[in-house]
Formats: C-alpha cells, structure tokens, sequence
C-alpha cells in the first residue's frame, strides 16, 4: 500500500477535456494505492457523482465558485490531514492551496498542474496588475509545476519568472485502450465527414470553421458539431441562414460517448483561439483520422506534423482554414494518423509518469 497522501484542489469542474483526464488520473493513482482527497470548489451535479465512484478517494464538496472562498476551508483540512503533496489545479487552485498552506502548520510540497496559458489570464486594470505580482509571489513556494505540454511549460517559466528546472512537461491521460476499428478506404473527391468536439465556446472558433466552410469552393463535405456551449443559438443561427451549409452541417449536443462520432468521421476540425493540449487531437489520433487545427500557442503543433497527419492553420484565419479543408477533401489518401504518435497519452503510460514526478519530488 503507497503510504503517500495527496490532496488535490479544483476550483472549478466542468465538462471537458480537464474533467477526462483528471477523473482517469485519480483512476489511475488510486490503483496504484495512494490515499487522495479531492476539494472542489464549484462543480455540476453529474461530475461529483462520477469521481464519488472512483475507489480509495474522498471528495470534499465547497460549493465555492471563487477561490478565495475556499481558504479556510482549505487551512482547516491541512491542519487536520497530514498530506505529503497539495496540487493545485490550474492557476487559481495553486494560489488557494499555496496561501491555504502558508496559513497552517503544513510542511508538505506543493505541486501546480498546469492545463492552460497563464499569460492569457487578465491584465488590464491596476488591480489585474496587483493580482499578477501577488501570483508570482505565491509561485515562489511552489516545489514543482507540471504542464501539460511543451508550450503551457514554456508559459509558466516565463509568466511566473520561476526556474525552469521547477517546471516538468507530464502528458495527460486521455485514453484506456486503442479502439478497434479500421478507417475506411477514401479515395481523394469522396465524402468527406468531418467532425468537431468540444465546448460551445469563442475561444473555441466554431464561428471560424462555420465561416470557412460557407466560403468552400468544394461540396463534397459534412460537418457534425458535437458539443455544447453559450454559443450554441448563435451557430445554429448561422447554419440556418446560410445556404450553403445548411443541409450540411448537424449539431447532436452534448455525448456521453463520443467515441462513436469518431468512428463515424473521416477527419477533425480544431479552430481554438489558445489550447493547453487539446484532449480531442489525442482522441481523435487513435482513431486514425487526419486532423486539420489552427497552430494556437500550445497543443496543436506537438500532436500535427502538417502535410503528415494534418494541417496547421493560422488562429483566427477563416480563409486558411477553407483552404485547408479543400486540400484534405482533395487530397484525402495523402494523409494518414497513427495512435503511436500519441502514445505518451495512453492512461497506465502516463499516470506512471505522474506518479513517477510525484515520487521524485518527496
């Protein structure tokens, strides 16, 4: 039995790419045997009950949506809990654990996990600017940030000024198994479905990939939307009035397996704005199909080799991306996806390698 404990705190939990790979990571360390208490503080419903089916864990419930509401909470549960290693998860869950732990008699580490670009949060105001300084004062006592990719690791040295021997890139669990399925054998002119995955959001860009579409010189194409969001009435808006794609693009909402959509594509539209490591390029890898992204800060460009795999496109780009989608659509057989590319992501791969960092830190 591993005799370590953790605790992990997460100000937020939605659906999302965060929850999958979270909920397979405390799978994972709980078979591995550590002890773990989970303190959320805002989350849905749904998401609390799954994580509470996951053995060997405790969930703390906080119904807190900002973080700094959570510190007493927080200071009491370390004063009361011997826990060898906090992680905070994003930033805002770091400046809690940290001032959590300068508040109490915990004489543990502190571990960042970062999923995201904190040079991305705001800065304008004079207390944005305050709020900044404070942060890199509280990232001073972190012991070990873990990023999520090559680019956030890049972020979080730069942003926060800390050494970059603190920072350790830790791949996310994103997939169990290898699905067993074959791609289909297009020939270049066929149909071409694609498909996009994720939150119903601006900074995701389904605008731009509905606006490139409509511009398509080709025809031969279908997009499924899958997925929900604020900007869910205003796609749908557009779809409605443009003629062009109309008939050609469906919205199925929110899909407790999305897997079946993989299966039934033949290619993946990312259009985000910034990305930490898009849990959808690793999915839709193992699925074999070709991917066309916009080349955000992080993420994209260490999953694509463009002209392999995919393409890569500028953020933000309409145009470019049409231009993408009628070279795939054209060119379909030049491209293939292979799940060995992301093998780092496969779950018992890189839990042992969270487990391995966590480990080395003690």
């Amino acid at each position: 039995m591993n005799s370590v404990k953790l605790l992990f705190f997460v100000p937020h939990l939605y659906h999302g790419g965060v929850f999958v790979v979270f909920s397979r990571l405390l799978k994972g360390l709980s078979v591995l045997g550590y002890s773990i208490h989970v303190v959320v503080g805002d989350a849905e419903a749904q998401l609390l009950s799954q994580l509470s089916q996951i053995q060997n864990i405790k969930i703390v419930y906080l119904d807190a949506p900002r973080a700094r509401n959570v510190i007493w909470a927080l200071r009491k549960l370390l004063n009361n809990e011997d826990y060898n290693i906090l992680i905070g998860v994003q930033s805002h869950g770091v400046w809690a654990v940290v001032l959590s732990a300068l508040l109490s008699k915990y004489k543990g580490k502190i571990v960042s996990w970062e999923h995201g670009y904190p040079s991305l949060l705001e800065n304008k105001s004079i207390m944005d600017k305050v709020k900044v300084v404070f942060a890199k004062i509280l990232y001073s006592r972190v012991d070990k940030a873990f990023a999520v990719s090559k680019g956030v690791a890049r972020d979080v040295v730069s942003f926060y000024n800390i050494k970059s021997e603190k920072v350790q890139e830790v791949p996310n669990p994103v997939y169990e198994t290898l699905p067993n399925v074959s791609r289909k054998n297009k020939k270049d002119g066929d149909v071409i479905n694609f498909l996009f995955v994720g939150r119903l959001a601006p900074e995701k860009g389904v605008n731009d990939i509905l606006r490139a579409l409509n511009v398509l010189a080709c025809s031969n194409w279908t997009l499924t939307i899958v997925g929900d969001g604020p900007d869910l009435p205003m796609l749908q808006d557009f779809v409605s009035k443009e003629g062009n794609i109309t008939e050609k693009v469906s919205f199925v909402g929110r899909q407790t397996n999305p897997g079946e959509w993989y299966e039934r594509s033949d290619a993946l539209i990312l259009a985000s704005y910034n990305e930490g490591m898009p849990t959808v390029l690793v999915e839709a890898t193992i699925y074999g199909l070709p991917l066309i992204s916009t080349d955000c800060e992080s993420g994209p460009n260490e999953i694509i080799s463009h002209g392999k795999n995919g393409l890569l496109v500028p953020v933000g780009d309409y145009k470019s991306l049409s231009l993408a989608i009628e070279r795939l659509v054209a060119h379909y057989s030049t491209f293939s996806n292979e799940a060995s590319i992301v093998k780092r992501y496969k779950e018992d791969v890189a839990v042992k390698y969270f487990a391995d960092s966590l480990n080395a830190i003690l």
